[in-house]
Parts: structure tokens; sequence; C-alpha cells
């Protein structure tokens, strides 16, 4: 059966990798001339620079694809082990050092001792938001001042919007055991955390490109398919551009298309910064995230050559912004934004370095707004919404698989319960 993948970045890609490993032929359609969507990875003369996720979490489905089209994963350093909050405290080395109050110890402990032995009770709740899960199950400080931090830096929202159950959800589910690989040195776990190419995310795409073309996928650049009436109806679609305007009007009769239309989402502006080491007030690890209203305007910051090797040779540092003021960030000029990001990092360092170099990346709309709203949109949702007459196979992160890993196990499961 021949498959049409709608969509060139990387759910398209997966997508179709999952497809042509069920026996099918397979052809994918880009409107752009680039595959890899927001994955890229730019060289400067000062290192990498990644537009998007500079990392995968690693699992059983990401190291598959990358064992079978030839890309070695490296792990993180072990300093990138080292992460940091930015709050009304000050700088904290997360999540330790917030957590020496004996209050919060007592949280802490109480939550661990009912997650082992009652986790029901510290599940999220239907359509209970990240601020009201985590006040009931560790109390307002810890939610405040660790947990919506860290949420937001990740997940580019006010915790009294996101949706627990979306977020924290799999953490209360069963875990799949964790596989062990074989190497000269014998049977050892896998890697944990992050993982990466060496030469940086858009290798992934590109081995994985030359695997699919050399396979026989047949790829179509500079073609936007807008309607499924363009294709021929008896053959199968697999649609991965989740904008929801562009899901309506290729199915204008979808139930699907028609309750996600709603769907709230945000953009994401990320600036990489170059500078001279500063051992005096270079922060390192792996990287800041900010808490709401704590004088810096940026979601995160990462320490690029602290997490992977052979990214730079000078300091290189991502600043992330996005979120509820996404819009008007978009707005400002990529000079205004780097001034923006200086401004965050005399915030949080003390320092005025000018920067050797930088790349401004900005993605409108990128990503779904990971709401109750969202949560209950999907409640809404059959298996058969999912997959239609039409025989339209709907991927996405918006429909709970946020995050690369994540996305990759989801993609693999939609794809061979409806090949």
């Amino acid at each position: 059966m021949r498959v049409h993948v709608i969509g060139g970045g990387f759910t398209g890609l997966v997508a179709a990798y999952h497809a042509l490993k069920r026996g099918h032929e397979v052809t994918v359609y880009e409107k752009d001339q680039r595959l890899g969507g927001m994955i890229q990875t730019l060289e400067t003369p000062f290192g990498l620079v990644e537009t998007a996720a500079n990392a995968f979490i690693w699992n059983p489905e990401i190291s598959e694809i990358a064992g079978k089209i030839g890309v070695e994963l490296k792990p993180a350093k072990t300093g990138a082990r080292k992460r940091y909050i930015f709050n009304s405290s000050g700088t904290l080395c997360f999540p330790w050092p917030s957590l020496f109050r004996p209050v919060f110890f007592l949280r802490i402990f109480f939550f661990a001792f009912r997650y082992v032995f009652f986790r029901s009770l510290v599940a999220p709740r239907p359509f209970e938001s990240i601020r009201v899960w985590g006040t009931r199950v560790f109390g307002s400080s810890i939610t405040v001042e660790v947990l919506e931090p860290a949420l937001q830096g990740i997940y580019a929202g006010n915790g009294t919007r996101l949706s627990a159950s979306l977020i924290m959800g799999r953490f209360f589910s069963k875990q799949p055991v964790r596989m062990t690989r074989i190497t000269k040195r014998g049977i050892q776990p896998p890697p944990r955390g992050s993982v990466a190419p060496e030469k940086g995310m858009g290798a992934f795409i590109g081995a994985l490109h030359t695997y699919l073309k050399g396979r026989g996928v047949t790829f179509v650049l500079g073609s936007e398919v807008k309607s499924r009436a363009q294709l021929p109806s008896h053959e199968f679609v697999i649609h991965t551009v989740s904008h929801s305007h562009v899901r309506s009007q290729f199915s204008p009769y979808s139930n699907f298309a028609e309750t996600m239309s709603a769907l709230e989402r945000i953009s994401v502006i990320t600036a990489t910064l170059f500078f001279q080491p500063n051992k005096t007030k270079d922060l390192r690890g792996f990287g800041v995230l900010f808490g709401r209203d704590q004088g810096a305007r940026a979601l995160g910051v990462l320490f690029n050559e602290d997490i992977f090797a052979k990214r730079s040779q000078v300091r290189s540092e991502t600043w992330i912004y996005g979120g509820e003021e996404s819009e008007h960030l978009m707005a400002l000029s990529n000079t205004e934004l780097v001034a923006t990001a200086l401004k965050d990092r005399k915030t949080l360092q003390g320092s005025s370095d000018e920067p050797l170099h930088y790349q401004v990346t900005k993605w409108k709309d990128a990503l779904p707004y990971y709401t109750v709203e969202l949560e209950r949109m999907l409640f809404q949702l059959t298996n058969k919404d999912f997959e239609e007459d039409q025989k339209i196979l709907w991927l996405g992160t918006d429909l709970g698989s946020l995050g690369l890993s994540r996305l990759v196990a989801h993609i693999k499961t939609r794809v061979e319960a409806s090949l």
C-alpha cells in the first residue's frame, strides 16, 4: 500500500521510517525546500547552533532508529547534571539546596512515601492544573518556588493553566523495563538522560533522510498538499502538520480537525550567544530555568559547551523565550532580542560582556500550549476520531506527546496500530 506522509519535519520523517518498516511504499510531502522542520544545526565560526531541540531523552525507540541510520548518540557530560532555578531566593542548584528547609524536606519525604505505596493519591486528577496539583501534593511553597519555574522553562506556560495530567501523568503510569545493551565491557544499562549526535541534531535528520531515500522513500519538496482530495482516496495518509487551520483545510469534515481548531499555540524564540569564557562569573552546568516575575524575561538558558563535547571552543549560551508573552517578543528585532538576553544575563550573573557572535531563531506558533483546555479537547475525542473513514492518521505534538523522545514512542505505537 502507498502511504502519503504530509509534512517533512521530525514527526513526518519518523512516521515515514515506521511506515517503511511495515513494508509500505512511502511518499513524503514538504512545503519547504528543507526537511526537519524546526530541527536544524547551524555551523558558525564559534561553534554549533541548534535552532530547536538540542538533544533527545534516551529511550529504546530513539536508540533503534539511531542504530539503523548509523548515528551514534553521545551522552551529556557529567557536569551537565548540575541545573539551576532562578527565583526570588536567588540562583538555586536544582533541586537540593531549595529542599534543605525542614518543611520542604518533610513535604518531599511524604510525597515519596505516598508515591511508592499509595500512588493514586498523589496522581494528577482530570483537568487539574499544575498549580492545583502541586499545591495539593507538595504545598504552595514548593509549587511556586520550584515546580512552576521548572515546568515554565520546559513547557513555556503558566502553572495556573498547564495541565498536570498531560505533563506529569506519565510518571504515575507503569514504567517500561529499562533495556540493557551489550558492549565490549559486557552487559550494561543504556545511557540515562540527554543524548545527541556529536555534530548536532541536524546530523540525525540528515542521516534519517539518507536512510529513507536509499530505501525507496520518495520526497516531494516545495509541495504543499492542502486537501485530502489531492491524493487517491484508497491510499493511506499520515498527516503531521499540527496547525489547526492546515488540518481543517485538509479535511474540513473531520471531527478531529474541528475539535482541535481551538488549540492554543505558543511561539518560541532562541538566541544563541558566544562569549569569551569568564571563569569567575560563568555558571557551569546544564542551564538555568527562570521563575515568573523574577526580573528576567527568559524561560531558560542552556550552557551548550557544558552539555555536549565539541559544541564550541568558547562560552556558548542559548537563551529561550516564548510562552504567554511570545507575540510581543516575536515583534522585536534580532538586535532587540539580543539586548534582552544580555539584560537577563546580567540579572543572572552580573556580567556585562559583549557577545562575539549571535544567532537568533524565531518559530511562530511552534508548540501546543499544554493547558487544561487542551486536555479537555483530547478527552472529547475518541479513537474513531483519530482514524477516520478517509484513511487519515493524525500525528503531532498536540496529541499529548511533547518532547522528541515521547513523540517518537507515540508515533511508533500509532503507526503500528494503523498500518
